[in-house]
């Protein structure tokens, strides 16, 4: 082989591995860019999925006006629920006396959320649950 064929062949070669290379790390970097927009896919979703399972629930019907499912009417028996509703309606009626319906039950979605329940009250709201969902009424 003649060396002007040898060198340029070699230049060649050096040339189509220098575009492999480049066609590589192009390659590389929008599939690291295509892995971060998955990422940030990823956290919108799981985003929208606990919102979706906030707002469903067993025991609270999905339809406006708020209101209990049976099982949430059989918890709110169990629990007592009724009576704790007497005693925090002072409270909540006095924040809620100017609002109408939506103003009221948007209120009750914050309220709800920012209730922070004593470990007691936790476990008998729990065990109501339970009670209800599989061994009660």
């Amino acid at each position: 082989m003649p060396d002007w064929l040898s060198g340029t062949l070699s230049g060649v070669s050096l040339l189509a591995a220098v575009g492999i290379l480049a066609r590589l790390m192009y390659w590389g970097g929008r599939v690291d860019s295509d892995r971060e927009n998955f990422k940030e896919f990823m956290k919108e979703v799981r985003g929208d999925i606990k919102t979706l399972l906030k707002r469903s629930s067993p025991v609270r019907g999905s339809a406006s006006p708020i209101h209990l499912t049976d099982l949430g009417k059989s918890v709110s028996e169990d629990i007592g629920g009724a009576a704790w509703a007497r005693r925090l309606a002072d409270e909540v009626a006095s924040k809620t006396e100017d609002m109408d319906a939506y103003g009221i039950q948007g209120f009750a979605d914050g309220y709800a959320d920012a209730v922070e329940m004593s470990d007691e009250e936790y476990q008998v709201v729990r065990q109501g649950c339970i009670q209800a969902r599989f061994g009660g009424k």
